[in-house]
């Protein structure tokens, strides 16, 4: 509220607060409501209206840490889709270095086989010279 020549009086500046409780009581006694009851009345109203707020906000603090959860969730999955997908990309690298390995080993077997015959055939020569000689 301000005066016509421009200056704000200290006891009309009360902001809207002060101007909607003054109309719920200037109502309350139109209707023959005393202004103690309406201030029960506005009490039990701020009391909901806290508990209300306070449970916008715990609500809300529940939102934030779900989404928090969600989010680390989101990351772990990520990860795990990214070791799965290093695994399948390693699998034709493990199968070609199984067959490396197996061809080299398929090599090195006949090569001691080989090793083993000739043994044996040497084995067997000596075995026949030293009958010749006895």
């Amino acid at each position: 509220c301000q005066a016509e020549d421009g200056i704000r009086y200290p006891l009309w500046a009360r902001g809207l607060g002060e101007v909607y409780k003054r109309q719920t009581q200037d109502q309350s006694n139109k209707e023959g409501t005393s202004g103690d009851t309406q201030g029960a009345l506005s009490g039990d109203e701020d009391r909901n209206s806290v508990n209300n707020e306070k449970a916008i906000m715990e609500k809300d603090d529940k939102i934030f840490d779900l989404q928090r959860d969600l989010q680390e969730m989101q990351v772990k999955l990520e990860e795990a889709e990214a070791k799965i997908k290093e695994k399948e990309n390693l699998k034709p690298v493990l199968a070609q270095q199984e067959k490396e390995l197996k061809k080299l080993f398929d090599e090195q077997l006949l090569k001691k086989n080989e090793e083993l015959n000739e043994l044996k055939e040497d084995t067997k020569q000596i075995q026949e010279l030293s009958l010749i000689h006895i």
